[in-house]
């Protein structure tokens, strides 16, 4: 039986889902892209698991309830677990004066609240996509996982 959620491994989701696995027999973890590709899929994945977390808010602006009011009658919420999450590291580039912002959705209010002055806010899938999209672009700010960026100051 596989159990799906958001990948890459590096993400909180796909690290809950590798913690479930170890203590349930013949699981293999599948990571997707995004919350929307993976509640796409639903109609392929019938008899799998998914492992949505509480606090999912979608690049979109979908929030577990929205999703789970949309999708509620295809699943069936079977366990529930509680992890420990990757600690938010704000990037931010020294000497960069843009406004562009990449973060995940559910840490849009913490990294508004947390640096001064406006933002364009560039909603990604996960924080290490925030931080993946944040590099090669030269902005000025990034809510990204510490884990996926090889350290960083969390806050």
């Amino acid at each position: 039986m596989k159990i799906h959620t958001l990948g890459p491994a590096v993400t909180d989701s796909y690290r809950a889902a590798e913690q479930y696995r170890a203590d349930h027999e013949n699981l293999e973890v599948v990571g997707h892209p995004s919350f929307e590709v993976l509640y796409q899929s639903i109609p392929e994945l019938r008899g799998e698991l998914l492992l949505i977390p509480a606090a999912v808010k979608t690049p979109t602006g979908a929030s577990w309830g929205d999703l789970h009011y949309q999708y509620g009658d295809r699943l069936v919420l079977i366990d529930s677990l509680i992890t420990e999450l990757s600690p938010l590291a704000i990037l931010e580039r020294r000497g960069r004066s843009g406004q562009r912002a990449y973060c995940h959705p559910a840490k849009i209010d913490y990294l508004t609240r947390n640096v001064e002055g406006p933002l364009e806010i560039m909603p990604c899938p996960s924080k290490w996509q925030a931080y993946r999209c944040y590099q090669p672009n030269g902005d000025r700010l990034c809510g990204a996982t510490a884990r996926g960026t090889g350290g960083g100051r969390g806050l």
